[in-house]
């Protein structure tokens, strides 16, 4: 039998491959929450301090400035409660699920351990209905972060917060803070995040704005393995309908809203502005932008 220089190459690769395989199955085992790394690591970002808080997911009623909306939110209002901590300081949150349907809590951008990550079926269980979970972790670095679910398009509902971390070593050289969030809003304007979805994956690749009902959560994020239709092959057809057009979707309004500002006071480290200093409140802020519908 002779052998041919592709034969010999084919052959070679299918060793190498076998080996690289070998290599990486060989002795490798799965790092579990509770395992030495995770604990080296976690020991490695020098934890000091404490904070707790708690989050609970429920159906509500909000007014996006003068349009009322039935939706879904953390604390009945949108966005969440806005969540501090110092970079260092370990954050606890005990989240309540009272949502007819399995939810989550990522903490998006968040250098954090694998299993406090908040994505089901990967990270850990999705929180059933009536259940709840304990998020504990260390926030090692200062910035703006938001969090909300891995679990369908409940992201695209009221279902996100924002989360401060502090730098303690920070001069606070300024007037005031504020934290200011912008959102599309369609969620119980006739039709909900999931419809919008479904017009984007039935091939046409654009939501038409058109209403069909429906609370299901099988959307672009994964959470139980029924709603994880976005990142598998439910997803893919997600992608197909969106790049068979300019995925355009009509937004009957904008939210802008102010999650946090702290009240102005005129004495101690940080100054409020003149103007607030002389009511002892803080300036107002609308709370939406204009009802008139718009594409993004």
């Amino acid at each position: 039998m002779s052998a041919t220089r592709r034969s010999v190459l084919t052959g070679g690769l299918g060793l190498l491959g076998l080996g690289a395989l070998s290599a990486c199955g060989g002795g490798a085992r799965p790092v579990g929450p509770r395992s030495a790394a995770v604990a080296s690591t976690e020991a490695a970002r020098h934890a000091r301090g404490l904070v707790t808080a708690s989050l609970r997911a429920a159906p509500t009623t909000v007014d996006l400035g003068g349009v009322v909306v039935d939706t879904w939110a953390f604390g009945g209002t949108v966005p969440g409660p806005t969540l501090r901590v110092d970079a260092g300081q370990v954050l606890r949150v005990d989240v309540r699920n009272d949502l007819p349907t399995d939810t989550s809590v990522h903490w998006h951008g968040i250098r954090l351990r694998n299993d406090m990550d908040g994505v089901p079926m990967m990270t850990q269980e999705a929180i059933r209905p009536r259940g709840s979970f304990r998020y504990e972790f260390t926030a090692p670095d200062p910035g703006t972060y938001f969090f909300h679910p891995h679990v369908g398009v409940q992201l695209d509902r009221g279902l996100y917060g924002v989360l401060v971390v502090e730098d303690p070593h920070e001069p606070g050289r300024y007037d005031d803070e504020w934290v200011l969030v912008l959102d599309d809003w369609v969620d119980g304007t006739g039709r909900t995040p999931d419809d919008v979805l479904a017009g984007l994956t039935a091939g046409s690749g654009t939501d038409d704005g058109g209403a069909s009902g429906g609370h299901g959560m099988g959307g672009m994020m994964g959470g139980s393995m029924s709603g994880m239709g976005g990142m598998g092959s439910g997803g893919m057809r997600g992608m197909r309908g969106m790049s068979g057009g300019g995925g355009d979707v009509v937004y009957p309004t904008t939210s802008s809203t102010v999650a946090s500002h702290p009240t102005p006071t005129c004495c101690g480290r940080r100054r409020a502005t003149a103007s607030a200093c002389a009511s002892s409140t803080p300036p107002r802020t609308p709370s939406s932008g204009s009802p008139s519908p718009g594409t993004a």
